[in-house]
């Protein structure tokens, strides 16, 4: 079995913004993350921290 771990745990302070939600092409930064890995992986784990709430839909 081979797995990812995806950090999105930061504040995005700098940013102003939650980065993983800034949208590419229509879609949140963090969706494009996810399915970059999703054909070379068998598990995916993202390890979200401040306000996980806005990243789970």
């Amino acid at each position: 079995m081979i797995g990812a771990v995806i950090l999105g745990a930061g504040e995005s302070r700098r940013m102003g913004t939650q980065k993983l939600l800034l949208e590419i092409k229509g879609r949140p930064m963090l969706e494009w993350v996810i399915d970059s890995f999703k054909k070379v992986v068998d598990e995916i784990v993202v390890v979200l921290g401040h306000r996980p709430e806005l990243l789970i839909p």
